[in-house]
């Protein structure tokens, strides 16, 4: 007798952007955002790191529709995975991202980390009008630029 084939058998698995990685933030980064913490460094700096770094944008589940069940309890009937955008100072639209999973998970530990080069996160964030910005490990307080 044939065994059913999984539906995905054979199907690549695709390489993750960097295969070793364990998700923590970059000593590099973590000492400019010390430093903009501190002020001894600005913003440009911190985003001059951020395009050598990998980041994590959070993906969330958003529910669409509910129904309430004759016994009075509230079940999901349809809900999506989308991606988080935030309002930033001057009133425009920014991609949340994370310098690690640590932060990501501490902002929202439901959230699935997807691991982003900087420039495919902007490239991103711009369909929807938004603008890439990293935020700090100890989020969320955001670096704009």
């Amino acid at each position: 007798m044939n065994e059913p084939q999984p539906r995905f058998s054979g199907a690549p698995v695709p390489t993750p952007p960097i295969p070793d990685d364990d998700g923590a933030v970059s000593g590099e980064l973590a000492a400019r955002l010390d430093a903009f913490a501190a002020g001894t460094v600005g913003a440009e700096q911190v985003l001059a790191e951020l395009c050598r770094s990998r980041l994590f944008v959070p993906v969330v589940a958003g529910l669409e529709e509910a129904d309430v069940g004759t016994d009075g309890l509230r079940r999901e009937k349809q809900s999506t995975m989308a991606t988080v955008l935030v309002q930033n100072p001057d009133g425009g639209r920014a991609l949340l991202a994370f310098s690690g999973i640590e932060p990501l998970t501490r902002w929202r530990g439901e959230a699935r980390p997807v691991p982003l080069a900087p420039p495919l996160a902007g490239r991103g964030a711009g369909g929807d009008g938004g603008r890439t910005r990293g935020l700090d490990r100890n989020g969320p307080e955001a670096v704009w630029g």
